[in-house]
């Protein structure tokens, strides 16, 4: 429930193509023209999304939003209106014929004419500066009638549609569909069902502070500040729970690698790891915000005394296109001399892109004091003599601290969202590196997204007034 951008969450807007007709489009920099005058101060429930269509794709021709048809517009937020996300859903109408939700004409009426209003100057009503009564029922015109506790039949996806009369309807932890109950600082709550809104809402959530987590009585508190233990980012004011970490960059392997093994020379084969390496062994890595993933090391003896290594990751747990099973992390080998001590290793590390992490981590893996690559005994680490394969050490730098509030990311540093910034946006996602950047792109200037313009959206690789962001699927 973070955007409240009003052209985002119409979805669909006319009940009848009639409806929505606007009739003769203004040239560009005339004034669009003016929604058609009614004889009363009341708007049906069928007309509703065709007079909020109307408001709204009226003055696209005026406010030059490139490639887009008033007509395609219109048709797309009509059909949108009656989809199972749309504003007046088949769900909603049954909830209003249910006398769960009360629906208001004359709010309606006055909703449009706001829209008409605002939509004029080719801007797009914005619902970030409504009130939570106001969000909750969408200033009126939808008001729900159930009391906190019964059971409701449709989830409050954040604008209207909600059937109750204060909080909203939401799954409890039987997943049976309730209304919870709106919760003020300082009283008791019941975290399987109500919600703590300070001030009703308008100094944002609040948290059910609870003696231990397999309780649900609690005490409804502020959102925790930084610095704060926490459990997720939605506890904390400042939107941001994470922990101190250090990536692991090295692993030291000690471990024995029978010198009666079997031979294998046809080598590892990553389709077939388990059928093509003599020995295997699990660790855990961790990345650049502290969580961990497995890492599996495979052993392979291709020839007397010479091993093969390679150590792979699942590959859910990277970021990849490969259809394989797995992805390399690192590889080399390993020679001994006869009587067991390492000769010498090799080590190629590749660069491995943890999901939700820092790009291009590389972890090298040290098998030991060698007696040709470290002028060491080889004795100290791995070695291969006849007894049973064995694991003496295996340790792997990196670690994470319990998880804290922590302040939004300033100009510059890298990000993984939106939300992580302090200000501006975070530019580059889905690149090797994103960072929090300010919007600096002005109207009509050519851009990549959305946040890059300081004011409107992004249409066509141009920043375009924000009227014109409900129609980037309506184009000519």
């Amino acid at each position: 429930m973070q955007n409240w951008r009003i052209t985002l969450l119409i979805v669909g807007a006319c009940a009848t193509f009639s409806a929505c007709n606007p009739g003769q489009a203004a040239l560009p920099g005339q004034p669009p023209p003016e929604m058609a005058q009614t004889q009363t101060s009341k708007l049906p429930l069928n007309e509703f999304c065709g007079s909020l269509a109307q408001a709204l794709c009226a003055p696209i021709d005026h406010c030059q939003c490139p490639e887009v048809s008033v007509e395609q517009c219109q048709q797309q937020l009509t059909a949108q209106c009656h989809g199972q996300e749309g504003l007046v859903s088949a769900q909603l109408i049954d909830s209003v014929s249910s006398g769960f939700i009360q629906y208001n004409p004359k709010a309606a009426k006055q909703l449009a004419e706001e829209f008409q209003t605002i939509a004029a100057t080719c801007e797009a009503p914005d619902m970030s500066t409504w009130s939570l009564s106001e969000k909750l029922a969408l200033k009126g015109v939808f008001q729900g009638q159930l009391r906190p506790g019964d059971r409701c039949t449709f989830n409050w996806t954040g604008f209207g549609g909600n059937e109750c009369q204060e909080g909203w309807c939401q799954g409890d932890k039987e997943s049976q569909l309730r209304c919870v109950k709106a919760v003020d600082l300082g009283d008791s709550c019941d975290d399987s069902r109500d919600i703590c809104l300070p001030n009703q809402g308008k100094d944002g959530f609040g948290l059910c502070q609870k003696a231990a987590p397999e309780e649900n009585q609690g005490i409804c508190s502020p959102l925790l500040a930084d610095g704060d233990s926490c459990a997720g980012s939605h506890f904390c004011r400042s939107g941001r729970c994470e922990r101190l970490a250090s990536r692991t960059r090295a692993v030291y392997v000690a471990l024995n690698l029978s010198s009666k093994a079997d031979l294998m020379p046809q080598g590892f084969n990553p389709k077939k790891p388990q059928d093509s390496s003599n020995y295997s062994a699990t660790i855990q890595v961790y990345d650049s915000v502290g969580l961990q993933h497995p890492v599996q090391l495979y052993f392979t003896q291709y020839e007397a005394r010479k091993w093969q290594w390679h150590a792979r990751t699942p590959i859910e747990e990277v970021v990849s296109k490969s259809t394989s099973s797995d992805a390399p992390v690192a590889q080399g080998l390993l020679v001994f001399l006869e009587d067991g001590r390492l000769a010498y290793e090799t080590s190629e590390s590749s660069r491995v892109d943890f999901a939700g992490a820092e790009a291009n981590q590389r972890v090298v893996f040290d098998f030991g004091d060698s007696v040709h690559n470290d002028q060491g005994s080889g004795r100290s680490g791995t070695v291969s003599d006849s007894s049973a394969f064995s694991i003496f050490e295996i340790e792997a730098d990196g670690f994470a601290s319990d998880p804290f509030c922590k302040a939004r990311r300033p100009l510059q540093e890298a990000c993984r969202g939106h939300d992580e910034c302090g200000s501006g946006y975070c530019q580059g996602l889905g690149e090797s590196v994103a960072t929090c950047q300010l919007a600096e792109r002005s109207l009509g200037e050519a851009c990549a997204e959305d946040l890059a313009c300081q004011s409107g959206v992004c249409q066509g690789q141009k920043c375009v007034p924000s009227l014109c962001s409900p129609y980037k699927r309506a184009l000519k």
